[in-house]
């Protein structure tokens, strides 16, 4: 069995890191910070719950962007990013790190 960290994820038991986006701010008039830039991410095992997380990605979409949808069953992969406008399918999370935040 192996045990996470608190706050470590599947990429940390993996040996990756995750970068910290540092996304450009802009002061609003009323004095409020807006992300001028959307946080890129991918949506990764496309089995169930899939539709649930499309659905929130949907509400999210002025503050984020999902760039793909990944499965190992490529027609799930496929399914999923139907749901999700922009996204394209793959079949290797590997295939998506550079292009996620």
């Amino acid at each position: 069995m192996v045990e996470l960290l608190p706050g470590e994820g599947l990429l940390g038991l993996l040996g990756l890191r995750v970068k910290q986006a540092q996304a450009p701010e802009h002061i609003m008039p009323d004095g409020k910070v807006r992300c001028v830039t959307k946080t890129r991410l991918a949506l990764v095992g496309c089995g169930n719950m899939s539709q649930s997380h499309a659905q929130r990605f949907h509400r999210l979409a002025s503050k984020l962007q999902v760039v793909a949808a990944v499965d190992i069953d490529r027609q799930r992969a496929e399914a999923a990013a139907k749901l999700l406008a922009g996204a394209r399918a793959e079949t290797d999370f590997r295939q998506v790190l550079n292009e996620v935040d």
